[in-house]
């Protein structure tokens, strides 16, 4: 703290801060046209595609609404993503939980470190367990969409 406190009162330290102030400005106006045609190109292709969503899911809701076939497939779709949501859920604790047990169960850091096998397993466990919570709430936001497509069909 001490030597910041030197820093602060020494002439090199404010002409340094100065010069770079400087430097930042110069280039921050040369860079302001390209990025702004990067994040002009980035927000034109965001419009873009939630346009084509919006419209698929538009098509999709109006095809569930002509036919009794396709409402049956959609809520059957729901169901299987909210069991494969319950089931992978159940899986990750279980995995989470054995990983523990594990992670308990061993007497020292040492036999750990000694034990190549078990730290393979143990990242293995860890690792499961996160993809399967991973799998489970993709499975279960696809759920929830398709309920939304579901209900606006009914609805309409």
């Amino acid at each position: 703290m001490e030597e910041f406190a030197k820093n602060l009162s020494s002439l090199s330290w404010w002409l340094g801060v100065v010069a770079v102030g400087i430097v930042l400005n110069v280039g921050s106006t040369y860079l302001k046209r390209p990025l702004d045609g990067v994040l002009s190109t980035f927000s034109n292709r965001w419009n873009s595609r939630s346009r084509r969503l919006r419209e698929a899911r538009e098509a999709r809701i109006e095809q569930v609404r002509q036919s009794d076939r396709e409402l049956q497939l959609l809520i059957a779709d729901e169901l299987r993503d909210r069991i494969r949501a319950v089931h992978t859920t159940l899986l990750a604790v279980f995995l989470i939980l054995f990983y523990v047990f594990v992670r308990v169960r061993v007497p020292s850091a040492q036999a750990l470190n000694s034990d190549m096998v078990l730290v393979v397993a143990l990242k293995v466990l860890y690792w499961g367990s996160l993809l399967m919570l991973f799998v489970s709430m993709r499975s279960f936001m696809r759920a929830m969409s398709t309920t939304s497509v579901l209900r606006d069909a009914a609805s309409q």
